[in-house]
């Protein structure tokens, strides 16, 4: 009886055992990276030919999780542009905002 794993290593060879290895890497990342269920199916066929040959297909199917859908609220401009701020209202500082490194060093000191 042929153990599955030779099947695996002597399939196109190696070629197949070499492929469902880097899919199963990729899906491992992916499930790990999205904390989400993968899944990796593997389908042979097998089709009689003549004098005891037998047409082999390998077939596998991967469903990996991928990012979930992100959405946010943007702002159109008179230009067409989309982005993040509302260009209808003020900004509510004009002037930048001064970091303790700009302020006297006899203020710092205090703090």
């Amino acid at each position: 009886m042929t153990e599955f794993h030779n099947l695996l290593k002597d399939f196109k060879a190696g070629h197949l055992d070499a492929m469902l290895t880097e899919k199963l890497h990729d899906l491992v990342e992916s499930v790990t990276k999205f904390q989400k269920q993968g899944e990796l199916s593997v389908k042979i066929t097998l089709k009689p030919k003549d004098e005891g040959e037998i047409m082999t297909r390998v077939q596998f199917k991967v469903k990996a999780p991928e990012r979930d859908t992100m959405e946010s609220i943007m702002f159109a401009t008179p230009e067409n542009n989309l982005i993040d701020s509302n260009p209808k209202q003020p900004e509510l500082f004009n002037t930048p905002v001064k970091s303790v490194k700009d302020a006297p060093a006899s203020l710092v000191k205090s703090m």
